[in-house]
């Protein structure tokens, strides 16, 4: 690929001192170059802070536009505060962060970049950064170019969305990589539907999300202007979604707008019979069927199922408490309600489980399946396998991950998941949370408060407590540590933990034969 000509910008980063308590946040560092021209900074602020902005705006004199990474979030907001009067302020701005979910909707994250900063080559280097982040912009400009030549409607739509004026900055890079002017937003009309058609052919519907749904996106959140942006990450996520993407946290963070729209078009069942999507994805025979390649679900005597009654409610997003008897199929009602959220909406289902042979036996079982987003997390691993793993969880590979409950505990083990959105908790063997149980184990209480306490502000996500071995006692332990903890309240489905393909009959044996 030819080289791109350098753009007329100037590229800047600010090195800060966090905000504290009683200070504000403090530039200690400012590092720019123009890739145009080959002029470098990097100043450190000590003596004059004044005089280093100073020479920060004179040097952008003759620029188009204002490049840099989380500029708009972050540098921006400081320069205003420190020096309103700068004249670079005024000027167009292009921000590498918030392009990146258009041009690499794969993986959460481009090479250089880990969550919403740049992958450092030096510490507190704000000249490095300001190369890292001009590369970020070619690769982005190059990604673009690309998409202008396989889906050159999915371009106009990130174009209409993010810069619907033609001008410099965002206006102008989207110009050149379409080739036209900004269509209108009611060509949208036509182009979303067309985008998000399904397209795998294993899945018999004709849309990736909900039809009723996307209408009303169409017919009234087109229009609305703080929309455009989460309309645009949104999109971008469902062209690639059903794969290893996951929604890059900052973007939940600082949009949240875009996981409610990917949570109504894809996680909220509709009631029209002709939508497609919502008949086939939210259908636990279905999906049983797509996954699993059984027909039904096993019944009982009066002829009920529990188990589609309780992959149902984990669906649904419901908390679930259930016994069911030990062979009667209880894996499979947590993990099939696991796959469908990763599918829908990229989540993470974490099993707590307190033996390293049954995690095995799980994942060995859904490899066995075809099921490649399985994963366990325990003492078995070698380092580099570890390691593996939990890459694999950050990046999005990872739906359904096996833990012992002592993880809880492992820095790097919250880091990973720190990165993700999680789906639910379920405890397996769940008996192992009570007192009164006979495999009390102290560190399956110590979970709910770390579920509380990563959880935050935001709503605690569906708990699912499984076990073939609770006594009364046993379940209202469980009911209230988690009423008290996490203020759960289940819905219960308490079958009985007797084998009805198991029994013992006493048989009189001949003298002959003892």
């Amino acid at each position: 690929m030819a080289q791109l000509p350098q753009p007329k910008c100037l590229v800047f980063d600010l090195e800060v001192v966090p905000e504290q308590s009683n200070q504000p946040a403090k530039i200690f560092k400012i590092g720019a170059l123009r890739p145009d021209t080959g002029e470098e900074l990097e100043l450190s602020t000590d003596k004059n802070l004044s005089a280093t902005l100073e020479r920060l705006d004179q040097m952008a004199e003759g620029a188009s536009f204002l490049l840099g990474h989380n500029l708009l979030a972050h540098d921006l907001p400081l320069l205003r505060v420190a020096a309103p009067h700068l004249k670079l302020l005024t000027l167009p701005v292009i921000d590498t962060l918030r392009l990146s979910p258009l041009a690499f909707p794969q993986n959460p994250y481009h090479r250089l970049i880990k969550d919403y900063k740049l992958i450092r080559d030096s510490l507190n280097s704000p000249l490095a950064d300001c190369r890292s982040t001009l590369t970020l912009f070619q690769d982005q400009h190059q990604a673009f170019t690309r998409l202008a030549e396989n889906q050159p409607n999915e371009l106009l739509c990130y174009q209409a969305l993010t810069a619907p004026q033609i001008g410099t900055g965002l206006g102008n890079f989207f110009l050149a990589m379409s080739g036209q002017p900004p269509i209108a937003l009611s060509k949208l009309h036509e182009m979303l539907p067309a985008l998000l058609q399904e397209t795998d052919p294993a899945l018999k519907r004709d849309l990736k999300v909900c039809r009723t749904r996307l209408t009303k996106l169409i017919e009234q959140d087109l229009s609305l202007a703080d929309l455009s942006w989460p309309i645009a990450y949104a999109l971008a996520w469902l062209r690639v979604s059903g794969g290893n993407s996951v929604l890059a946290p900052w973007v939940r963070y600082q949009f949240p707008a875009v996981s409610r729209l990917i949570s109504e078009l894809r996680d909220a069942p509709c009631t029209d019979k002709s939508c497609q999507y919502c008949q086939s994805v939210h259908d636990p025979r279905l999906e049983l069927k797509h996954y699993f390649n059984f027909d039904d679900y096993r019944y009982e005597a009066d002829g009920k199922s529990a188990q589609y009654d309780i992959v149902l409610a984990g669906m649904q997003g419901k908390s679930v408490l259930a016994v069911l008897a030990t062979g009667g199929g209880k894996s499979i009602c947590y993990q099939l309600p696991a796959l469908n959220r990763y599918h829908r909406n990229g989540s993470l289902t974490i099993i707590i489980s307190p033996l390293q042979s049954l995690m095995k036996d799980q994942v060995d079982g859904l490899l066995a399946s075809n099921v490649q987003c399985a994963a366990a997390l325990n003492g078995l691993l070698t380092m580099p396998e570890r390691a593996d793993v939990l890459e694999k969880i950050q990046m999005g590979d990872i739906g359904i991950l096996l833990v012992s409950p002592e993880q809880f505990r492992n820095k790097t083990f919250r880091k990973a998941i720190a990165n993700r959105q999680i789906g639910a908790w379920i405890f397996d063997e769940a008996h192992c949370l009570s007192k009164w149980g006979n495999d009390f184990r102290p560190d399956y209480l110590y979970a709910a408060r770390f579920i509380r306490e990563f959880s935050a502000d935001a709503p605690i996500a569906p708990i699912g407590c499984f076990t073939a071995t609770a006594k009364q006692d046993v379940l209202d332990d469980i009911r209230k540590h988690f009423k008290e903890e996490l203020d759960v309240t289940f819905t219960a489905f308490i079958g009985t933990p007797e084998r009805t393909n198991v029994s013992v009959r006493p048989t009189h044996l001949p003298d002959s034969v003892v």
